[in-house]
């Protein structure tokens, strides 16, 4: 009998874990969260921004972001390797890492506004701040 209580105690908190907020992932969702949420700030920044003040503010803002991220989102990837493609994303995270893609599908158009005030020194310095800020998410920094 003792068995069966201690098997129901544990099934139940496994069960308590997946439904609310346990799991595989329960631990770096919100920082994927925070990264989409980042993420989606930079792009509609950038879609707005009509000078180059305004591009270097927002390359500077994600920056700073990517600093603390960047590594985080780095040390995710090469512990969980199944986030890198589409076809093994984890259910429990789809809807996040969709919404990851459909954001990184709109960087075109950002970088675009980017080299259109390429020649500013701000939007330069704030552009290269940024490219060293986004090699911190490779798995080999400065590669």
């Amino acid at each position: 009998m003792k068995k069966v209580a201690l098997f129901a105690v544990v099934g139940l908190m496994l069960f308590a874990g997946v439904v609310y907020g346990g799991g595989k992932y329960a631990k770096i969702k919100p920082l994927i969260e925070k990264m989409v949420v980042s993420f989606e700030k930079f792009v509609t920044d950038m879609e707005k921004a009509d000078n180059a003040g305004a591009v270097a503010a927002g390359l500077d803002a994600f920056t700073e972001v990517m600093k603390k991220l960047g590594p985080k989102m780095r040390e995710i990837v090469k512990k969980y390797p199944e986030l890198k493609d589409e076809k093994t994303h984890p259910e429990e995270l789809k809807s996040l890492l969709k919404k990851m893609d459909e954001l990184g599908k709109k960087l075109f158009g950002v970088m675009g506004k980017i080299q259109q005030f390429a020649n500013d020194p701000k939007v330069k310095e704030a552009n290269e701040r940024f490219m060293a800020a986004m090699a911190t998410m490779r798995e080999e920094p400065g590669k």
